[in-house]
């Protein structure tokens, strides 16, 4: 029995995350060392987690979701 099962809507999340960085990032560049290739995804993790409006979020942005406590009415 594996010992990671995943989901559907999780692998193609996975895949998505997967195609966008390859998109927007790894073939519009051509690196010359591996510190400049993990320099540069690092940053491109960090807007995308942070920065970039998601859309299961109502285009919100992720960032403020983990760090502002959500008021009760």
């Amino acid at each position: 029995m594996p010992r990671h099962r995943h989901t559907v809507a999780q692998a193609c999340r996975t895949l998505g995350i997967t195609e966008q960085l390859r998109d927007e990032l790894l073939n519009r560049e051509l690196f010359a060392t591996l510190w400049e290739v993990q320099v540069l995804v690092e940053r491109w993790r960090r807007h995308y987690n942070q920065i970039r409006p998601h859309r299961a979020l109502g285009l919100r942005l992720p960032a403020p979701e983990t760090i502002a406590p959500q008021h009760r009415a």
